[in-house]
């Protein structure tokens, strides 16, 4: 079975919750190289903000937190008032 065919079907049971077919592709790639296991590597949850000027800053992520939207915003707005930078308009 190809990847957009396993995606299909997946998206019929699963609908919105189905993985992405870069996701499977992805799968299918490790699959082929006998590599079953679909964990994603371990990741330090360091969140470094950055630019040709150095670290702007930097913060470790809670155990078992992932960043989501409103994460993402808060740190945005935090290194903007740390810059002391005006938002676009």
């Amino acid at each position: 079975m190809k990847v957009p065919e396993t995606h299909r079907r997946l998206v019929q049971v699963y609908k919105a919750e189905a993985p992405h077919e870069n996701t499977i592709r992805i799968w299918f790639g490790k699959f082929e190289n006998n590599y079953f296991f679909l964990n994603d590597a371990s990741r330090s949850g360091l969140s470094v903000w950055w630019s040709v000027h150095g670290v702007h800053h930097w913060e470790f992520l809670d155990e078992g937190k992932t960043i989501t939207a409103e994460y993402y915003s808060a740190q945005l707005q935090n290194i903007r008032a740390q810059l002391n930078l005006s938002p676009l308009k």
